[in-house]
């Protein structure tokens, strides 16, 4: 009888072992502390198109990258915002909005490592990175166009058509613009707030194309270079 005891036992302490090796297997919930290992962040950068014949406009980018030792998946129901304000010089006041709100959705994503688009499945694995990209044209939330009033210098570097004449192509002395932005991945996770920045970016002035005026060099195209590089800013 003693034998069968102990031979029983040993079964049930096998059938345990079993049940905690398949629990210690199982995934892990995402942890509460969650957002606190997350980290967002914003930057910014300056495009236009071939030759600089065109206006061009502000990208910017929200960094999230999964700071936990967890894999994040779900499908994406990407949500929030970004705030985009121009911090207008004390000697211009135009009596006009001077901020954009830009909503965000599974549209804006840039980059993301695994990301089905058919089933809009995300999946961040622990330090993956995703990058959402927004597009600004330079427009407030009722439409004003800023750079009216934008203050401009001549680059006299490189002369260009504008309106049937040929001058200086025009820059904008920097402008700087706060931006904020808050994200949600998915519906299951907390809300994301990217810290507050400051950016500052030149702007060109649109124009009909370079003028050809042997022996100037062509003009620099913004898609290399910075405009503010240009007029010494």
């Amino acid at each position: 009888m003693a034998c069968k005891v102990r031979t029983y036992l040993r079964y049930v302490l096998f059938a345990l072992a079993l049940s905690c090796f398949g629990a210690c297997n199982e995934t892990l919930p995402v942890r509460d502390d969650v957002t606190n290992l997350v980290t967002t962040s914003i930057r910014s950068s300056y495009e236009t198109t071939s030759h600089s014949s065109a206006t061009g406009q502000i990208r910017l980018f929200i960094t999230m990258v999964n700071g936990t030792d967890e894999t994040l998946e779900d499908v994406a129901q990407i949500s929030g915002a970004m705030e985009i304000t121009w911090l207008v010089p004390k000697d211009i006041q135009p009596m006009v909005d001077i901020s954009r709100s830009i909503k965000l959705s599974s549209n804006n994503i840039f980059y993301a490592r695994r990301f089905n688009r058919l089933s809009n499945r995300l999946t961040v694995d622990p330090n993956d990175s995703v990058v959402l990209s927004v597009v600004w044209n330079l427009k407030s939330n009722d439409s004003t166009y800023l750079l009216k009033y934008f203050p401009v210098v001549e680059d006299q570097k490189c002369n260009v058509s504008t309106s049937g004449s040929i001058g200086p192509r025009r820059i904008t002395l920097p402008q700087h613009f706060s931006v904020k932005a808050s994200m949600r991945l998915f519906d299951k996770l907390s809300v994301f707030y990217a810290q507050e920045i400051s950016i500052k970016h030149c702007i060109m002035v649109g124009h009909n194309g370079e003028a050809n005026a042997y022996p100037r060099p062509p003009c620099t195209d913004f898609t290399q270079f910075d405009p503010c590089y240009e007029i010494g800013q």
